[in-house]
């Protein structure tokens, strides 16, 4: 299992100010990949070599726009799941009753496995 990091931990290892580790996180949050809210947020070690793309963008001049054009190009962007309602999986099941829109159902299952998912590494 991977180490989990905190910001600190991942500043540290870029010989980086944790402000700077902040900054890059907080403008560049759509690619920076943890789990956790809040206090209990914790960093995964990919997250230092996404800052450290980060710094050396802008360590050669990049603007902020540059620097998140590349990191569409080499990094995953991160995607927020929301919890399902009974009115989204209403129009699901509606959907699913064409056959065309199988995909659709299996899609939401997929999404909602995902966030079982998260809720239990959140909660460990």
């Amino acid at each position: 299992m991977k180490k989990l990091m905190t910001i600190a931990d991942v500043a540290k290892e870029l010989n980086i100010p944790e402000s700077t580790a902040r900054y890059y996180r907080d403008n560049f949050m759509d690619f920076i990949p943890f789990v956790g809210e809040g206090r209990k947020r914790r960093y995964q070690p990919e997250t230092v070599d996404v800052l450290r793309f980060i710094a050396d963008g802008f360590k050669r001049k990049l603007t902020a726009m540059e620097i998140e054009e590349d990191l569409s190009q080499m990094f995953p962007r991160n995607m927020e799941v929301e919890q399902s309602t009974a009115t989204s999986a209403a129009v699901v099941q509606q959907q699913s009753e064409n056959p065309s829109n199988s995909y659709a159902l299996q899609l939401q299952n997929a999404l909602e496995q995902m966030n079982a998912t998260m809720q239990t590494l959140n909660g460990a």
